[in-house]
């Protein structure tokens, strides 16, 4: 076993998670910029919904800063218990069950497409309140190029996308913090005038609908406000790039992501009422009221607060299109180790930023812009519905939880009643948005679920029946025959790209020997050891793979060594499996000049773009890289017949491999499989 050829700049170098993890500050930035930055339209939204009421707002920030203090508190115990991440998927899929998981992770998924969406249009909205209003016609093509824009930044890396934000971020926070105080302090002799307006609002409502209108007017505010709590969750989804001690950062973030957020949606709700704002055509309601704080400081700052609020506003907003950068990928790679997806979204690229997942969260975020034409009211009520969906099943599966251990469990009944309180308000929302929302675009969101939820249901049957059928038809590898000894030294060595001692792997070497015969007297195996979104979550868990990897490799060697064969493998650890095969191909080569690569490949008897695309093409790529460095690659398919349960094996016509044909003539035959007395094929 060579055990040794690891090379040391691979994944299981220690300083790798300190350089890919962020700090609280970081992490606020990177995945609490999505629950900051949802002032910049929750709350606007939430007035707008009150043309005649206005004042009733303080009404709805009030509940907005309960809401926000009840659901950071759940997650807190929530990151406790799951300190290494998945959030709401993981929640539901351990607490619930496997269902529910599959739809917190589809609402997930849909939460983070609307994240990026939402952040750009809102974003862009508050930068077209700057310019002249014949511009704005270009708005729509601006936010697609903003996501495109988006989407070239995230495939660079994690810390490229979040470090450059610092600035904007306290811009942010300084400005709208001044715009808070200013407004409190300049008009404190109006407080008096906005709580009789919102006292003699509230009995004009009472009196002409009654207690239950005004509870409905209230509702109908808060759900329309509701984009305000969406970025609560992200920590928790998000824990793999927390700097470790994970738990204790985690939850640090989620403190400030809750404080924040609650000062910017009561202050600028107060602030709309002491400045007297009302919307105007052209102009977000954060817009006007910059505006007007801008012209009552006056000189030079005053001449252009405005314009640098809302540009802090517009990067802000495009900082927490992050979150969906940052956390989409990660909740469909989760969702892929369990089949619910196809696998390929588990592999990390080169820059550990899932690049397939990323285009398909731009993609989304690109087709639902151009369904809502960057409408930010429509945007927010899609967005919200998904993220509560999530919200309700973590918080009954946390509920469930603390009853279970009940009797174990140290301060469970405490931890019960918030999880319960976070539940019941997580529910009720959920309801209110469904009942309130559905005509005005909350459908679109329970149909883009259930799409979803289709779709991983149809995955995980089709690999759940094909890992049965594959395991089912088992070959026996021949023993070396005793007319051939083995010469002294290696004279012809077959080298295998296989992941383990598995169904599939034995067929490969099968394949080989039935094809080749005699001929190679030596097997190499090069095995790849794939750092992917389920093991890269800490040191510990890659000594894991590395040690799997090693015990699956010395299980093949001494399987081959008892069958008569010389043997022995290379291993390594890497996030590209192609990666991993060119570097021990080259130390391959070195020490055994007459090596001939040999990779099997899976072929179905009725292929299509969706198995394609669920299957492994990764030999594909292998046998690219090797051609590109000259060198020998033969590929032996492997005929599966679902149907029938059988694998085709190839039979050489005349020719062997070293008599060097002018053309090689292979039929594909079936091997006869023969059945057990414990009826499982061999």
């Amino acid at each position: 076993m060579n055990d040794d050829n690891t090379p040391q700049h691979m994944t299981i170098d220690r300083s790798l998670f300190q350089r890919t993890s962020l700090i609280p500050i970081l992490a606020l930035i990177g995945l609490g910029a999505d629950g900051l930055s949802s002032s910049c339209y929750g709350p606007e939204e939430a007035f707008l919904a009150l043309p005649n009421t206005p004042h009733l707002i303080l009404y709805v920030a009030l509940l907005s800063v309960i809401t926000i203090a009840i659901i950071s508190a759940s997650y807190c115990q929530i990151i406790e218990l799951f300190p290494r991440g998945g959030g709401g998927y993981l929640v539901a899929s351990k607490l619930l069950s496997p269902f529910a998981g599959l739809v917190s992770g589809c609402a997930l998924l849909v939460d983070y497409v609307m994240t990026v969406t939402i952040s750009i249009a809102a974003g862009v909205d508050a930068f077209l309140s700057i310019v002249p209003t014949h511009h704005h016609r270009w708005g729509v093509p601006i936010k697609i190029a903003a996501i495109a824009m988006l989407t070239l930044i995230n495939l660079r890396g994690v810390r490229e996308s979040v470090l450059p934000w610092i600035p904007i971020f306290l811009l942010f926070v300084i400005t709208h913090l001044f715009a808070i105080l200013w407004s409190c302090f300049f008009h404190a002799d109006a407080f008096p005038v906005v709580l009789s307006h919102v006292a003699a609002e509230s009995a004009s409502v009472h009196s002409s609908v009654g207690l239950w209108g005004l509870l409905f007017l209230i509702a109908r505010s808060f759900s329309q406000g509701a984009g305000t709590f969406t970025g609560i969750e992200a920590v928790s989804n998000g824990m793999s790039i927390i700097r470790a001690p994970k738990v204790k950062n985690a939850k640090r973030t989620m403190v400030y992501i809750a404080i924040s957020l609650s000062t910017a949606v009561f202050g600028l709700a107060l602030a709309f009422l002491l400045n007297q704002v009302s919307p105007q055509k052209g102009q977000t309601i954060n817009a006007v009221l910059m505006g007007r704080v801008g012209e009552e400081v006056g000189g030079i700052f005053g001449n252009y607060f405005q314009a640098v609020a809302l540009f802090s506003e517009t990067a802000l907003l495009f900082v927490a299109a992050q979150t969906g950068f940052l956390g989409g990928p990660q909740i469909l790679s989760n969702m892929a180790l369990d089949r619910w997806f196809p696998y390929r979204f588990v592999s990390l690229s080169d820059r550990f930023v899932m690049r397939r997942g990323i285009l398909l969260i731009a993609i989304g975020a690109s087709s639902v812009m151009l369904y809502a034409h960057g409408n930010v009211d429509i945007l927010v009520i899609l967005y919200s519905l998904s993220v509560f969906i999530t919200f309700s099943l973590s918080q009954i599966g946390m509920v469930r939880h603390w009853w279970q251990v009940r009797k174990r469990a140290r301060r469970w009944l405490k931890k019960l009643l918030i999880n319960g309180l976070g539940a019941l308000v997580s529910v009720c929302i959920l309801t209110s948005l469904i009942l309130i929302k559905f005509t005005e675009g909350a459908w679109l969101s329970l149909v883009a679920v259930t799409a979803l939820v289709c779709v991983g249901l149809f995955i995980r049957r089709y690999y759940a029946i094909f890992a049965e059928r594959i395991e089912r038809v088992h070959w026996l590898i021949p023993n070396r025959p005793a007319s051939a000894p083995l010469p002294p030294a290696p004279q012809n060595t077959a080298v295998m790209m296989l992941s383990g001692i598995h169904g599939m792997t034995q067929h490969s070497i099968a394949n080989v020997l039935h094809l080749f015969g005699t001929s190679f007297d030596h097997f190499v195996f090069l095995h790849v050891g794939l750092v992917d979104a389920g093991n890269f979550k800490g040191e510990s868990e890659v000594e894991k793979l590395k040690a799997y990897v090693n015990q699956e490799s010395e299980k093949l060697v001494t399987l081959m060594q008892s069958k008569g064969y010389r043997a022995e493998a290379f291993v390594t650890l890497d996030v590209d499996i192609a990666d991993g095969v060119e570097r021990m191909a080259k130390e391959v080569l070195e020490r055994y000049s007459n090596a001939v690569f040999i990779g099997g490949q899976l072929v179905l008897p009725q292929e299509t773009a969706i198995t394609r695309w669920l299957h492994n093409q990764t030999l594909h790529t292998i046998q690219r890289r090797l051609y590109a460095n000259q060198y020998p690659l033969i590929t032996v398919p492997i005929y599966f017949d679902d149907k029938e349960l059988k694998v085709m094996a190839f039979n050489p016509i005349k020719t062997t491999l070293f008599n060097k044909p002018s053309k090689a003539l292979f039929t594909a035959l079936p091997i006869k499989i023969e059945k057990s007395d414990d009826e499982h094929p061999r």
